[in-house]
């Protein structure tokens, strides 16, 4: 191959079988052959002789003193390998994003990877996910040192008190600890960190089983951090006395913009809970609810913050039960609000008559622009509703309307009306 004009050193599936039986020097003849510049990116996929070929990129890049700009992952680096990838980021200067993830790896490969991260200055991103990681004092102590990497995912290993590098780390931006089992004591490592960190920006804790007391500890350390504006806290068995302490919080941090608390079962008094906090906070832009089982009840809750917020601009409500009189009640907060632009009311049984109170809210509502109602049983009656919408409605932008019992007529009204109206997007 003419390698001349690239700026990419690929090995894929294609041709890694004639490349790996070549030698280190075949392929280092063949790079000063060509001229070959400085190499952007090695990507490596789906090799079964992992070790051999990558330990001869690695002693290709020695021999020849390229650089790896771009990035560097594959499918043949396994948990064994880890050694040479430590190596490869000691030496190289331009390895700026690591791919690692589904590896598998054993304290021992993890100790590698962590002492090419100590002396590593140019590595930005790095993914570690699935890897079945439980060791945090390697990967710890490489973080406590490394002052450039800035996103970091280590999802799906068990890494329950690895939030204690916060404390030192000064470069972290992005954190997701998704799935790690983090629990009530990784939560107390992660809060005591927040009231010290000053640079991570984005958490996603999402799926760790944190529950009320986890939730209560976060919170503390909520209230002191100046830095955090994105929290994922999905899926934790969180209930209201948990977003009590949430709330708190949120009415004297002023950098929280966007919380997730979907699939934790608040229920309405949850809403309740959160409802002074957002009354008063002027920092939260996105909250996502989905899955909360906040009813009719809980909808009429938020209809009071919705005419009282004046920062809200993206709600999820998604699968919470809302129903008809939920349906009316955030429609009447539509005709109000000045700010919203995302509302999401999908699965959420609010039939017809819940669609029309919808769409007299959109009647006069002027800052709506995606509107997701999927799977909500409207029918034709529902769907007429929302076709006089699309008719004088110049704001709306995207309208989720599919799995609604909508008749084949039903859905060629909608089309002719968007055809007049072709600002709007329907997806149905």
């Amino acid at each position: 191959h003419n390698l001349k004009p690239l700026k990419v050193f690929a090995l894929d599936c294609g041709c890694l079988h004639a490349v790996a039986q070549s030698t280190c020097a075949e392929v280092s003849e063949c790079a000063k052959k060509h001229s070959l510049g400085a190499v952007d990116s090695c990507l490596v996929n789906d090799f079964t002789s992992s070790k051999s070929v990558y330990l001869m990129i690695r002693d290709y890049l020695k021999e020849v003193g390229e650089d790896v700009g771009e990035g560097l992952c594959g499918d043949i680096i396994q948990g064994e390998n880890m050694e040479a990838i430590g190596l490869v980021l000691r030496m190289n200067r331009d390895v700026i994003k690591l791919e690692l993830g589904r590896r598998q790896m054993e304290a021992e490969n993890s100790e590698a990877l962590s002492e090419g991260l100590k002396a590593n200055k140019t590595l930005t991103h790095l993914s570690l996910g699935f890897n079945g990681m439980r060791d945090c004092g390697a990967i710890g102590e490489a973080l406590k040192a490394n002052k450039t990497l800035g996103s970091l995912n280590l999802e799906f290993n068990e890494l329950r008190t690895i939030g204690k590098m916060l404390n030192f780390n000064k470069g972290l931006t992005h954190l997701s600890l998704k799935s790690n089992a983090v629990g009530c004591e990784g939560a107390k490592a992660i809060a005591d960190a927040l009231t010290v960190n000053t640079t991570l920006a984005e958490l996603d804790l999402s799926s760790n089983r944190i529950r009320n007391e986890g939730a209560e500890i976060i919170s503390e350390g909520l209230k002191s951090n100046k830095a955090l504006t994105l929290l994922n806290l999905r899926h934790n068995e969180i209930s209201a006395e948990g977003v009590k302490a949430i709330g708190k919080a949120l009415e004297v941090n002023k950098m929280l913009s966007k919380l997730n608390l979907s699939q934790n079962n608040i229920g309405c008094e949850g809403i309740t809970a959160l409802s002074k906090a957002l009354k008063i906070s002027k920092a939260i832009t996105q909250l996502e609810l989905a899955q909360n089982n906040i009813g009719a009840n809980g909808a009429s809750v938020l209809m009071e913050i919705l005419k009282a917020n004046t920062a809200l601009a993206e709600l999820n409500l998604d699968y919470n039960r809302i129903g008809v009189e939920g349906a009316k009640a955030l429609g009447t907060a539509l005709k109000l609000n000045k700010l919203l632009v995302c509302l999401s009311l999908a699965m959420n049984g609010i039939g017809a008559e819940g669609a029309r109170g919808v769409c007299e809210g959109l009647r006069v509502n002027r800052t709506v622009r995606f509107l997701n109602v999927r799977s909500n049983s409207i029918g034709d009656a529902g769907a007429k509703a929302f076709i006089e919408v699309i008719k004088i409605n110049e704001r709306l932008a995207r309208l989720y309307i599919l799995f609604n019992d909508i008749s084949p007529e039903g859905v060629q009204l909608i089309r002719s009306a968007t055809r007049r109206n072709k600002l709007i997007a329907i997806e149905l």
